[in-house]
């Protein structure tokens, strides 16, 4: 007898019906398949071919993995080859396409400083020894003497300032640029840094300083009054910010100054400063170590015959 194909070889324990028990063979024929247990059957014997083409394709994802993976070696390969020299030691070195940086890029050159040029150095108001002139007298309390020069040296500085600010634009100063390639950027109350224009950070550090000198809490100027305890530290700040000024003018607006005939005032002024925060310590040699090469031209006193003698242009 010609079986089906799902029929499945197993002793089945239930009764043959009238129609089975009188087939030929005395037993009987098993069972059918339900149609889920066909379906179920037919599933498994149609999955095994997909299972094999996702194997396939794992091998060939593999295989392109790999391949891919030797052309970038190779290409790196080449690429260090020209950009490597080889030694007889067997050591090797990076070839460089310029003489300036490793990454062959040009060094960068700094601007000359034309402000320290002997024709513009001996350019003065008077000549004599800033020293005498800074140094505390005797019978002056030392907070009443820092707040007496510290606000002229903020008023002198701020009145130099305005004589070029017209030049002092956004678009002429996009940053407040020093010598030695220094830029300046402001400080919120938070001490987060504010990228800013140079005239916007001149704006920043006299108005603030406005503030401070006119602060009748931190700049007394009624007798009897005492001076807080943050008042030294205070002084520092501001010197550091007027530097900032200075420094500046001399950097991007020297030129302007020479043509205005002010460079006597300005020479005179930045020695002066520069001698009256060395003589008590209100900025860190640090800070203005940019601007030392013009401090030591200008800050050095004259022979003894040249005293208050008049070198203006």
């Amino acid at each position: 007898m010609k079986r089906n194909r799902f029929t499945i070889h197993t002793n089945v324990s239930s009764k043959p019906s009238p129609t089975e028990a009188g087939m030929p063979g005395g037993g009987g024929r098993l069972p059918m398949l339900s149609k889920g247990e066909i379906l179920d059957s037919s599933l498994q014997s149609a999955r095994r071919p997909f299972v094999f083409t996702l194997q396939k394709r794992e091998k060939v994802k593999k295989r392109n993995n790999s391949e891919r993976f030797c052309r970038s070696l190779d290409i790196l390969i080449k690429f260090l080859s020209r950009r490597m020299r080889f030694k007889r030691n067997g050591s090797y070195t990076l070839n460089r396409k310029g003489k300036g940086k490793p990454n062959g890029k040009k060094a960068v050159v700094e601007e000359k400083k034309h402000y320290l040029e002997p024709e513009y150095t001996k350019v003065r108001v008077v000549d004599f020894d800033l020293k005498e002139l800074v140094m505390l007298p005797s019978e002056i309390d030392l907070n009443e003497w820092l707040a007496c020069n510290t606000t002229t040296f903020f008023n002198l500085i701020n009145l130099q300032y305005s004589t070029i600010s017209e030049f002092c634009t956004g678009e002429t100063c996009p940053n407040m640029t020093a010598a030695c390639s220094q830029i300046f950027s402001w400080e919120d109350e938070k001490r987060k840094k504010i990228k800013c224009t140079a005239p916007q950070y001149v704006d920043f550090v006299m108005s603030q300083i406005q503030k401070l000198v006119t602060d009748e809490e931190i700049f007394p100027t009624k007798y009897g009054k005492e001076f807080p305890n943050s008042f030294e530290s205070l002084v520092k700040k501001i010197c550091k910010f007027l530097f900032h000024v200075l420094a500046h003018i001399y950097w991007a607006h020297f030129k302007e100054t020479v043509a205005l005939d002010l460079l006597g005032h300005l020479n005179t002024l930045y020695a002066h400063f520069i001698v009256f925060v060395r003589e008590f310590n209100l900025v860190d040699p640090k800070d203005t170590c940019i601007m030392d090469d013009l401090s030591e031209v200008l800050c050095t006193p004259p022979p003894p015959s040249a005293h208050n003698h008049v070198t203006e242009r």
